[in-house]
């Protein structure tokens, strides 16, 4: 689709748009609902936010700085406005959603990357982006335009929407199936022998970590793995960290079928703390504050992968933790907690199972990253 603006107007930014005097934070595109009365009783109705008011974040730890939320359907409700962006109030009437599309489109971004300032802390004044222009079309190609990136924005709202629902199932499940409150039968149909009760000792042989960051490179051959790389879920996370198998970095190259633990959490609620996991080729290396695992002929890799990843046993692992700002848990605490083991075509089952589950779920987010894809695209194609 080739669709781009016509009969365009370039007007100057600080033109059309006046500065009032809240903040709104909108830090994910999120912007807050304050509904306390004692805090709305000390700010004059004016300065509540109105439908179609932009709000501009201006400084930011990521690349949200310069993120635009436009206001819409508050329906009566007070809308105020916190730190660190610059709400704006258009001068003249836009089709609804058309300016938030407009300036979060990469077309206007380029505009403002040269105007941004700082390091570790990015931030943009109003004064800068009052120096940027935008390409105004006839009302009813804007209203055209924003009809059809709602339509966009809504089917990747339901996607959300069906992959959440479909974690909490999944979630369920699994942990049904780790509490044995789901049960698999043989090909015969005939129940399998209970699990037995073992230590994690009995399932794997382990091998700590040791710090490896001064040997990260930038086109390193193999993947590093540290805190920053792991999920709640025990997805690796990639950040681009690379690392060559030498010295005694060679001594830490993973495996396939390997697992590997992080023992660190830097929060206090141990989103991460005993996540593992499971290498899918060679070419990977673990840093220190780690734990590798590997299975022995008892067990299969991808069924431990998923038992250990369960609610179950994160339950337990966080019971096991210490420290205050940062938690960690030792590794030997960990070695001998109790878990049940089913036999081996039983387990084979189960893995089968969730691979299934993992599958279907993986393929909604492949769905979901293009329609983000199609929607950036359209963005481009439309606001050149």
């Amino acid at each position: 689709m080739n669709y781009k603006i016509k009969n365009t107007k370039n007007i100057h930014y600080g033109d059309i748009l006046v500065k009032f005097n809240e903040y709104v934070d909108v830090q994910n595109n999120n912007v807050p609902f304050i509904n306390n009365e004692k805090n709305l009783s000390k700010f004059k109705s004016e300065s509540y936010l109105r439908d179609g008011d932009i709000i501009i974040a201006d400084t930011a730890e990521d690349e949200t700085v310069g993120k635009v939320t436009e206001i819409s359907n508050t329906n009566e409700q007070k809308v105020l406005s916190g730190l660190h962006t610059i709400p704006c109030r258009p001068k003249r009437k836009f089709a609804s959603m058309f300016l938030g599309f407009y300036m979060n489109s990469e077309s206007f971004h380029k505009q403002l990357i040269p105007l941004i300032t700082g390091i570790k802390v990015s931030s943009i004044s109003k004064t800068s982006i009052a120096t940027t222009t935008i390409s105004v079309p006839l009302f009813e190609e804007q209203e055209k335009i924003s009809k059809f990136m709602i339509a966009i924005n809504n089917m990747i709202k339901e996607q959300e929407s069906s992959i959440s629902i479909l974690e909490t199932y999944n979630k369920g499940l699994i942990s049904q199936i780790f509490k044995q409150e789901i049960r698999f039968k043989d090909d015969n149909g005939n129940e399998f022998p209970d699990w037995e009760k073992v230590k994690l000792f009995d399932l794997v042989e382990h091998y700590g970590g040791t710090a490896l960051e001064p040997l990260v490179i930038e086109n390193g051959s193999c993947k590093f793995i540290s805190i920053g790389n792991y999920s709640p879920n025990g997805k690796y996370i990639d950040n681009g960290q690379r690392i060559n198998p030498v010295g005694k970095a060679k001594d830490k190259q993973l495996k396939k079928d390997d697992l590997v633990m992080v023992l660190n959490d830097k929060t206090k609620n141990g989103t991460i703390i005993g996540s593992t996991i499971l290498i899918d080729d060679d070419n990977y290396i673990y840093n220190q504050r780690s734990e590798r695992l590997i299975c022995k002929k008892n067990v299969l890799p991808y069924f431990l992968w998923s038992y250990i990843n369960s609610p179950l046993i994160k339950n337990k692992i966080l019971q096991l933790v210490q420290g205050g700002t940062q938690i960690y848990v030792n590794f030997s605490s960990v070695y001998n907690m109790d878990m049940h083991l089913p036999i081996m075509e039983e387990q084979n089952k189960i893995a089968n199972f969730l691979k299934q589950l993992d599958k279907i779920l993986e393929q909604e987010k492949v769905y979901l990253e293009q329609l983000k894809t199609i929607k950036k695209g359209l963005l481009q194609q439309m606001f050149i």
